[in-house]
This record gives C-alpha cells, structure tokens and sequence, in this order.
C-alpha cells in the first residue's frame, strides 16, 4: 500500500489548474499544516475503542475520560461524539487529530466532567463514526476493589530515649484504593519521651480505609534491668538542733524508668515528683522538711520509688531518728570549736548539751526498764 501525503499548498496549487480560483474561503477549514491522506486502502468502520479515566480528580475537582480508536485505514471523516446518561450530546470535548501507527490510525479524544458526577456512578458514552460504521462504549466509575494494608510500627530506640528524643514511624504497604488516613492515639497530640515512657497504656498508629481499618500498637518495656538502689540522706544534725528543722534526702539510682518517687508520712504524700520529670532520669532525688519536734518523736518518713523493674513496681524505704545520738557528738564538739568566740552560740550549746544529757538519761532509763 502506497500513500502519499499532500499538503494545502500542494493541493490548492494543482485543483487550481482546473478551476477559477477566485479566493472566497473555501478552503479556510483546512487550517495551518492540515495534511490529506491518499491511498489505495480500503476504509472501514471504526474497529476498536478503547476508554480511559484519571484515577484521581484533578486540582478543579474534574475527572478526565478518554476515547482511543486505531487501526484504522485512514482518518478520513472520523469524529468523536459524548453523551450522558440520558443520551443528551455534550459539547465540551476536545478531538486530537488522528496519527499513523503501525496497523492503521489512531485518533484520541477526552471529555472533562464534574468528579462528583463520576463518584456517583454517572454513566457516559463515547462515540466514533465515520463513513463506513459507528462504535461507541460506556464509561463508568468501576467498584472499587479495597485491598487492605499491613503495618510496619517502629518505635523509638534506647538511644534516642536516653537522648532524650522519641521517633514512630508507621509504614502501610500495600493498599487500595488510595484513599486513607492515619490516626495516632491521644487525638494525634505529639508524644514526647516522657509520655511514652511513663505511659502504661501502648501507642496506637490506626491506618484507615473505606471499610477496613488496620492497627498497631507498641508499649515501653525496658530490657533487663536491675532494681534501682535506694539510699535515705539524713538530716545534718546542726540544722536539726540550731536551725530546729532538717533536709532529709531520699536518692534511687538504675536504669531509666522511673516513674514516681514521693515522701510519705503514714499514708499521707507531703511531696512527690513524677512523669516526665524521672523517666529518662539514672538518678532521682527527692528532698523533704523534717522539724525538730518530728525528728525528736520519732516521726517515720518513707520513701516511695516506682519503677517496673521493682518486683511489685514500686519500693519503700523508711526514716526514723535513732538511739546513735553519739555518733553525732563529734560534729557537735567540731561546732563548739568553731564558735567558741561566739557567747550567743556557746549558750545554745549549753542547752544543746542538756538535752543530750536529758536524751541519754532517758535512754539508760529505758533499757534499764528492759533489764
């Protein structure tokens, strides 16, 4: 099969030789460039169409659909024609001039319509005709098929906490339709170390599709860890007896997290510290008053430390002022030489003194009564 393409000028030349060319334009509908196939084949109905459709709406919330027809004998008198639902003829669709591929022609056309038109199962037609016949096929938005994902959550590694830094990544793989949304637990409210490491409820990443929603949750569990030491600091007995209150110190040293400590007098909490404040901590330290009068009672104060590493997740360790008064009687004689120009300090340490001397003849009394 020969062809031989043949321009307007070409054409216009030679159908002059024949013709009085008076110019009326007649030929304007030709347009720049258009091109006139000749050939010895055969034209036939259009053979096949084939449509189209973005997979997405565009920015404008549009939807393109599209048309394809080939292999055809020439392109001579080929036009596309739209239709909706009710069979009524659209207008606003665009024609690609037709283009030689092997087997034949081919010509391409598409028609924009609403994306709420086409997700409410809109049905359109598409048509292509020429001399020979007509082909057209239906263009609807199919049922989608939901394939549902699997989640891949990572959480946080322990030197990112002892960082002081906590990262999760939830990764969905594979899925459709594109549409989704993910949702972390707490409302999406960024977690911050503190909170995931005090928390005893999991981190929840839920991954949302149409009818399926996949979850993955995570909870902090330190490795194996040792229980923490706890360790009580007394109250400097020249405070007590000068000052007549104290600073007594409960101190927890282990692997990180804690979760609370708190100083307790019976089952009464004077003071505690928690979350965020102790959970990346080695080392926690709480500091309480003592009075002169609680210490000289014989007040109890405990010590509360929580940490999963605990076999009951929390451990106490108690104060109470002892009968080693002597012990301290060397601190008192260094603080006697310090102030000895001092007659104020000289006579408080008289009283001190007395009361030693009262303290110890109530003890020797006590264990007396004990014999």
């Amino acid at each position: 099969m020969r062809e031989k393409i043949v321009t307007e000028t070409d054409f216009v030349r030679r159908i002059g030789q024949f013709i009085h060319c008076d110019y009326y334009g007649y030929f304007d509908y030709w347009g720049k460039g258009t091109q006139v196939t000749v050939t010895s084949a055969v034209q036939g109905p259009p053979k096949s169409l084939f449509p189209v459709w973005q997979c997405a709406p565009a920015s404008d919330n549009y939807i393109t659909l599209g048309c394809v027809t080939r292999d055809l004998a020439t392109a001579d008198g080929l036009s596309f024609t739209w239709k909706d639902a009710s069979g009524s003829e659209l207008s606003e669709f665009v024609q690609y001039p037709a283009v030689q591929a092997t087997g034949g022609y081919t010509s391409v056309s598409h028609l924009r319509v609403k994306a709420s038109d086409w997700d409410g199962n809109k049905k359109f037609t598409c048509e292509v005709k020429n001399s020979q016949g007509t082909l057209d096929k239906s263009l609807q938005k199919p049922v989608e098929r939901e394939l549902h994902a699997s989640l891949l959550l990572t959480t946080p590694t322990q030197t990112e906490i002892d960082n002081g830094t906590a990262t999760f990544i939830c990764l969905a793989t594979p899925f459709s339709p594109k549409t989704h949304k993910f949702k972390w637990t707490r409302e999406n409210v960024d977690l911050t170390p503190g909170e995931w490491t005090s928390s005893t409820s999991p981190v929840k990443c839920e991954f949302q599709q149409k009818n399926h929603n996949e979850v993955k949750e995570a909870s902090y569990a330190p490795g194996d860890t040792k229980q923490p030491q706890l360790k009580i600091i007394p109250p400097s007995i020249k405070d007590i007896l000068i000052k007549r209150s104290g600073q007594l110190e409960c101190r927890a040293e282990g692997d990180v997290g804690f979760k609370s400590i708190k100083w307790l007098i019976g089952a009464r909490e004077i003071s505690s510290i928690s979350g965020a404040n102790v959970s990346l901590k080695t080392t926690v330290t709480l500091s309480t008053t003592i009075s002169f009068n609680e210490w000289s009672d014989g007040t109890v104060f405990t010590c509360e430390v929580e940490h999963d590493a605990f076999t009951q997740h929390f451990e106490r360790v108690h104060f109470q002022r002892g009968n080693d008064i002597c012990v301290w009687m060397k601190e008192i004689f260094n603080y006697e030489m310090e102030m000895e120009d001092d007659n104020m300090a000289n006579t408080a340490l008289t009283f001190v003194f007395l009361f030693l001397i009262t303290l110890f003849y109530s003890i020797g009394v006590t264990v007396f009564k004990v014999k």
